[in-house]
């Protein structure tokens, strides 16, 4: 897996100085104000999604190269990105985990600030991608790969080409588009044809293809070990979702993993009951799925229900 050495970016300094921004903040909230870009925390994937993860970072350093340094009495504006999970999550988003280093930014752990970290009720929040126009985008951080080519194209360097042209990737499903069925019948696009032009714009500071990046991203998500490293409420927490329309809540969580390796999950039905306590469930499905080795390709999958009725 080839990835570059950002030592002394521009885009690696910035992350440092934010995380020392907020330090600072939460030692003297009266001597700044400090300004947090996010993903949605209560959305699909409660902000868990690679989009939301490096949206923050690129939508706050676009912000501090392009917005008011100060307020108008004076006050220093820091502009930091947060992550919409706690620190302990972090090891569920394995697409981020490669997509950083594919960047050269695997030495900024210490830069990375999570909810837990800080009191957001004290700063100025910004949520990333929120109410985007999905006949335009249907990723999110495409409107961020545009506003940086309008303000100043001299901020994509390499490591921000490879951050964001990674989840326009993911999002478009390697930006697919123009699909057909087995009849011949159009299929929903997965890719604008905005996100392929700001794709098309990175393309020259990537440092590899992007199809060898897709397969690299695709491949930690689909990692078979990862997946059994991950313990039963992990399992559950990764790729969950919920709705309430019919005035019972009910939850999904997709586990990339065969039916039987999900059912041989030590102590599944405990987590299972205290994920749902948690989430105030009235009933939670587990949806397994296998893939075919080194295709990336679902052959089948199998729908566990587990039904829980809170009093």
């Amino acid at each position: 897996m080839t990835s570059l050495d950002s030592t002394g970016s521009a885009f690696e300094t910035f992350l440092e100085g934010a995380a020392m921004e907020a330090s600072e903040f939460m030692a003297d909230p009266e001597a700044s104000v400090l300004h947090v870009t996010m993903g949605d925390s209560s959305g699909l994937h409660a902000g868990h999604d690679t989009s939301s993860l490096v949206g923050a970072f690129c939508a706050a350093y676009l912000k501090a190269k392009t917005a008011e340094p100060t307020t108008a009495d004076g006050k220093k504006i820091a502009y930091v990105p947060v992550l919409a999970m706690s620190r302990d999550d972090f090891n569920l988003v394995p697409q981020v985990t490669v997509l950083v280093q594919l960047a050269g930014l695997s030495e900024v752990d210490s830069s990375m600030i999570y909810m837990d970290d800080m009191d957001l009720d004290a700063c100025q929040v910004e949520v990333v991608g929120q109410g985007i126009d999905e006949t335009l985008y249907k990723s999110k951080v495409t409107p961020l790969v545009e506003a940086m080519l309008a303000e100043d194209e001299s901020m994509i360097d390499a490591s921000v080409a490879t951050l964001l042209g990674g989840c326009i990737l993911i999002d478009t499903s390697n930006l697919k588009a123009g699909r057909v069925d087995e009849d011949g019948n159009a299929l929903p696009d997965k890719a604008t044809e905005r996100d392929m032009a700001a794709f098309s714009a990175l393309v020259p500071f990537l440092p590899m293809s992007g199809s060898e990046m897709y397969e690299a991203l695709t491949e930690a998500k689909m990692n078979y070990d990862w997946w059994m490293s991950l313990s039963s409420l992990e399992m559950l927490r990764y790729d969950y979702q919920e709705d309430s329309s019919n005035g019972r809540k009910f939850g999904i969580s997709a586990v990339l993993l065969p039916f039987w390796d999900v059912m041989e999950k030590p102590m599944l039905y405990k987590a299972s009951c205290e994920f749902m306590s948690e989430k105030k469930l009235d009933t939670i499905m587990i949806m397994a799925y296998s893939f075919e080795p080194r295709m990336s390709r679902q052959v089948s999958h199998h729908v566990l229900v587990s039904f829980y009725h809170n009093e």
